[in-house]
């Protein structure tokens, strides 16, 4: 016990330090920190919560909880669930869509990225021509209509 009352810089006691006290974060719960999108399935009961950081938390039943991270450290704008699947779609502020599914694997169900996609305007086009602004699934459960600031409707074949 001596050993750690010494003062000055001693290696093995730093390492011991390091090795005793290191922080590691194990679980996540609860309410996710600087919210910036939400969208909610009626049909799954499921609310979905986005984050300035790049999260997508969803609840459900009390108990159940899903988290999934977007490789890009960049804000959810908006969530947009599809309608009758267990899918959502998520748009970030670097103008790149996000489709989300939960699946089941090894018993247990998560929520994993399938695909994303980033709409590009013709060559020489204003930004603002393919800023997407709106994100409307389409009851047919394979097209996805994305609204822009130049008033451009385009729509996407999911």
């Amino acid at each position: 016990m001596r050993r750690f009352l010494r003062p000055g810089h001693d290696p093995a006691r730093e390492r011991l330090k390091r090795d005793l006290f290191q922080f590691n974060k194990t679980v996540e719960h609860g309410f996710p920190h600087q919210p910036s999108a939400l969208g909610y399935s009626p049909s799954l009961r499921i609310l979905a919560i986005g984050t300035r950081s790049g999260a997508v938390k969803l609840y459900g039943a009390p108990g159940v909880e899903f988290m999934g991270l977007h490789r890009e450290n960049n804000a959810v704008l908006q969530i947009a669930f599809l309608p009758g699947q267990c899918k959502l779609v998520t748009l970030l502020d670097d103008n790149s869509l996000h489709l989300w599914s939960l699946k089941v694997k090894g018993g247990a169900s998560e929520l994993q990225e399938d695909e994303s996609f980033t709409l590009r305007g013709p060559p020489g086009a204003a930004p603002s021509a393919t800023r997407i602004t709106v994100i409307l699934p389409h009851s047919s459960q394979e097209l996805l209509y994305l609204g822009t600031e130049s008033g451009n409707v385009f729509v996407v074949q999911l």
